[in-house]
């Protein structure tokens, strides 16, 4: 593999079979338990799934640590092997008697739609919020996902029947899963350049920082039942309350910041993380028939998808309009060409300063590390307004009162 191409397009292939995969995991775990039992079981799944992220962060920077890049993948396929052969042995067999028809159309303008909006997000503080091509794809891309919505409203077999989000239940599960995710992804993205390129942690040693977060994922089952206590939107919106407190405290890291600053804002973090997971998985599951099981559990993995895609999208671009502006600012002498070079990255800017050497590549190293720090603190603060807006949302849908019967298109009353 010779070129950024390639490796983009077999990971593509590689998150197509991804895609396969995740939701058949919770829709098994959804029809093998019986339903006075499928709160633990989703608990038990979210906390795996979620701990998964993470440990997958401390195994990476171990293979960094003692081999090259491509090792991660050789990993992946070990890996995929012996879920194939696990998946032979263990899993039921089960087939949908109801012959479901794809929705091509349904699928490309799902993808233009959602590839237009975040290339706008990604691109816009390097080419200009109101340059013709972010401002060509922004509107592409929304213009796609109007379409989608009314061609799934009218197809008679839709990939995803937009009503399903007309059930106050399944609409607050998939916003709590789809912000968390914007969070969690976003700091995982800026975090991580934060200790290797501030803190100068080495790729392990940066796993291992964030391996204190896969302990906090041991509330997962236990938050499944307490939401059957007192109610899944409780315990969702102190979830996401927690994630944004703790995203809030990391956003005051500042250079010379110490781990343990680091650590406290990682473990509030995981900690609502793994309070609202179970819950707004399972009010998503259990808010659908089992005929539409499938569907839940499709939906469910979507949600943290499209939430992690949005969110490295988002908080990185805070970041990187962050940086840039401040670097701008800070810098101010340092030769144009140089300091265009200097704005592409932290990394890029270490380097060049590098060069340049003496007083004034100390400067711009400097000045580069301050307008890193400030737009991280700002991305961090997009991330907790992003988990404060969701537990918000949760609770308004939570006390509206009522949802809609998919079957009648009336409203029922709460029971």
């Amino acid at each position: 593999m010779d070129s950024p191409g390639a490796l983009i397009a077999l990971r593509t292939v590689s998150g197509v079979g991804a895609a396969m995969i995740m939701p058949m995991t919770l829709s098994i775990v959804t029809s093998v338990f019986p339903p006075e039992e499928r709160a633990g079981a989703v608990g038990v799944w979210a906390g795996v799934a979620g701990a998964g992220t993470f440990v997958s962060l401390l195994v990476s920077g171990a293979l960094l640590e003692f081999f090259s890049w491509p090792a991660i993948f050789a990993l992946s396929v070990a890996l995929a092997t012996l879920a194939l052969v696990g998946t032979a042995l263990l899993v039921p067999s089960s087939r949908d008697p109801e012959h479901a028809s794809l929705d091509p159309a349904g699928a490309l303008l799902s993808v233009a739609g959602i590839s237009g909006v975040v290339f706008a997000i990604i691109e816009g503080p390097a080419l200009g919020w109101t340059s013709p091509p972010v401002v060509a794809s922004f509107v592409a891309g929304m213009l796609a996902l109007v379409a989608f919505v009314l061609w799934e409203l009218h197809s008679k077999r839709p990939m995803l029947d937009p009503r399903l989000f007309l059930v106050r239940p399944f609409s607050a599960g998939t916003l709590s899963i789809t912000m968390s995710h914007v969070a969690i992804f976003g700091l995982f993205f800026v975090a991580l350049q934060y200790l290797q390129q501030i803190l100068g942690y080495s790729p392990l040693l940066s796993g291992l920082a964030v391996l204190p977060m896969v302990a906090a994922f041991a509330l997962s089952p236990a938050s499944a039942h307490l939401s059957e206590r007192v109610g899944p939107a409780p315990v969702i919106a102190v979830g996401l309350a927690l994630g944004a407190a703790g995203l809030a405290a990391l956003s005051t890291l500042g250079v010379g910041s110490s781990y343990w600053h680091v650590l406290a804002g990682f473990v509030l973090t995981g900690a609502g993380m793994a309070l609202s997971a179970a819950p707004a998985t399972n009010a998503i599951v259990a808010s659908l028939p089992q005929g539409k099981q499938g569907v839940a559990s499709a939906v469910n993995d979507l949600s943290r998808e499209l939430g992690g895609v949005l969110g490295i999208a988002i908080l990185g671009s805070v970041l990187n309009a962050g940086y840039r502006s401040g670097l701008a600012d800070a810098a101010r002498g340092v030769p144009g060409e140089a300091l265009a070079r200097a704005q592409e990255s932290l990394a890029s800017a270490l380097w060049v300063a590098s060069q340049l050497g003496g007083g004034e590549g100390e400067r711009l190293a400097n000045a580069a590390r301050e307008a890193f720090v400030g737009g991280l603190s700002a991305s961090l603060l997009a991330g907790a307004v992003f988990l404060a807006l969701g537990a918000v949302g949760v609770l308004l849908l939570a006390t509206k009162g009522g949802t809609i019967d998919l079957d009648t298109g009336k409203k029922k009353k709460k029971a």
